[in-house]
């Protein structure tokens, strides 16, 4: 489980003195991660979005879960028509059997997907308070494409005068509201 927000860092009681970032050198191009994840979101490079994320994209499984329960209903319907029909043919009734069966897969495949999502979907809002609050200490220098912690403001065992490629950085979010192996 991730740390708990109150124990994910490391504030001092001190007011914090900026630190331009660490390889530049410079503040011009510095921006919270936040303020940089808004920005990267509206430009749209979608590896920084991701990587300065403080929750790993939705899967796009959803939407095959979403196709499978629409082709069950669908094939539901139709054998409920064949069934209307009754030509009398035993090949229908074959048929009409087959149209049940796959119905019946599909609906449990929609089945399996839904609670897989509802869990990671569960799982993300347990541990979002405490990644929220370690994301929104981070620095992200848009010139060097690193993230760092001003002192005193960084997670607990992270130096603060080492940068940070955005997908460590991510990986330290995630880890902080406990779904590490999503980064």
């Amino acid at each position: 489980m991730g740390a708990v927000a109150s124990e994910a860092l490391e504030i001092q009681d001190a007011v914090p003195h900026f630190v331009p970032c660490p390889l530049c050198g410079q503040v011009d191009g510095v921006r919270r991660v936040p303020v940089a994840h808004d920005e990267a979101c509206a430009e749209f490079p979608p590896r920084l979005v991701d990587e300065l994320a403080v929750v790993p994209r939705r899967e796009k499984r959803s939407g095959r879960v979403l196709g499978a329960g629409a082709a069950s209903v669908a094939g539901v319907l139709f054998g409920a028509g064949l069934v209307g029909v009754g030509t009398g043919d035993p090949g229908e009734s074959v048929f009409m059997a087959v149209c049940f069966l796959a119905c019946g897969a599909l609906a449990s495949i929609c089945s399996v997907g839904v609670i897989g999502v509802s869990r990671r979907q569960a799982r993300l809002a347990r541990g979002l308070a405490a990644a929220e609050e370690v994301w929104r200490q981070g620095w992200y220098c848009r010139r060097c494409d690193i993230v760092y912690f001003q002192p005193g403001y960084a997670p607990a065992g992270i130096n603060t005068r080492v940068p940070l490629a955005t997908g460590e950085f991510r990986r330290i979010v995630f880890a902080a509201g406990g779904y590490e192996d999503l980064a």
